[in-house]
């Protein structure tokens, strides 16, 4: 048996389907691409805002220290004026 030759209106469709699947293909591929550009953007962004935040914890960190060695000089300052008048009262005393 010989198939007869696709018919006009066949060709047709068939042709129209895959000019849609191409431009499906063109039209995901641009997609992809955008979104990948956005990815990368954003990678860039994460990073950049990591850093910063890095060294943010890291200046409140050397605040840190800065305040506690202030409130260890303040104390002995204040226990060594506490011993002094301490020993200044016992020697009035006595």
């Amino acid at each position: 048996m010989v198939e007869a030759p696709p018919s006009e209106e066949t060709r047709e469709k068939h042709d129209g389907s895959l000019d849609n699947a191409l431009q499906l293909f063109e039209e995901l591929e641009k997609e992809t691409r955008t979104l990948c550009e956005e990815k990368t953007s954003l990678l860039s962004i994460e990073e950049e805002l990591m850093l910063r935040i890095n060294e943010e914890v890291e200046k409140g960190r050397q605040k840190k220290e800065q305040l506690k060695a202030e409130v260890e000089g303040l104390r002995r300052r204040c226990e060594e004026l506490a011993s002094f008048l301490n020993s200044r009262n016992a020697e009035l005393v006595g």
